[in-house]
């Protein structure tokens, strides 16, 4: 029969920390992950006669490496989307620069009228470069700026007043050109991954073994499964506060509810 300071004990039990898995970014999931091998490696937690939660943190090691190695391509992705917006920038340049010398098309004055038609028939042979493929239109784009500095176009440029148009897309033309020259590169050592299936493989053994050792402290008597999940709550803690101030809301202090995978 169990005493009324038995059940009091049992009452106080503590609880695995809620917390929402599935709302970790990429970069917190992998952080959070290791975060909870590292503690179970300060505690030194001798369970190698627990085969269940040997094999399931076997399991977590195992897949964390390739879902790690996944987020080079999330980062590649986002690094696609950074290129897209400075081939933009160099397309709008590229126009203001051809819209200046519009201007001038009923230029009086016989220096402009030359510098006018002079540069119209250099345009003229780039004004579809932004409808090129990123290498083709990088190969116009440096061919009319080179021509830009050269007699008679460089001194052109300065009677029509265009040289800030043409250090604009020499500056959005050179940022491009960096960031597509370091994507190209990435390039040539990319592997495909399935990133969602890979956190997976993390998150579902993780959940398991928080599952299982909350049961068997529920159920046994014993200090270890106590401190098992001490160490899952530590982690668990951290993350469930940055998701709670991510939303606005005041970290709890404790919450007993076992977080489900989505």
């Amino acid at each position: 029969m169990t005493s009324k300071k038995g059940k009091k004990e049992f009452m106080k039990q503590e609880k695995l920390i809620g917390l929402k898995i599935s709302n970790l970014r990429h970069a917190e999931f992998t952080q959070f992950i290791t975060r909870f091998l590292d503690d179970v490696e300060k505690e030194a937690l001798d369970f190698k006669n627990e085969d269940v939660i040997t094999a399931l943190v076997k399991k977590i090691k195992a897949a964390l490496p390739a879902y790690q190695a996944s987020l080079g391509q999330i980062r590649a992705s986002e690094k696609s989307a950074s290129i897209s917006a400075a081939d933009e920038l160099r397309d709008a340049d590229l126009q203001a620069l051809r819209d200046a010398l519009k201007p001038y098309r009923a230029a009086k004055r016989e220096e402009e009228k030359a510098a006018y038609a002079s540069l119209k028939r250099l345009f003229d042979q780039y004004k579809d470069a932004h409808q090129k493929h990123y290498e083709e239109e990088t190969a116009l784009v440096v061919s009319l700026l080179d021509k830009l500095k050269t007699a008679p176009y460089k001194e052109q440029v300065g009677t029509l007043a265009l040289g800030k148009f043409v250090e604009n897309l020499t500056e959005s033309h050179s940022a491009f050109e960096q960031l597509f020259a370091s994507r190209s590169q990435e390039k040539l050592q990319k592997v495909s991954y399935d990133v969602k299936r890979l956190r997976k493989e993390v998150a579902t053994p993780y959940q398991q073994l928080a599952d299982y050792v909350v049961i068997l402290h529920q159920v046994k008597d014993d200090s270890f499964y106590a401190t098992f999940l001490s160490v899952l709550n530590n982690s668990r803690k951290h993350y469930a506060d940055v998701l709670a101030r991510r939303k606005g809301k005041e970290p709890k202090a404790e919450a007993g509810k076992v977080a489900e995978i989505n």
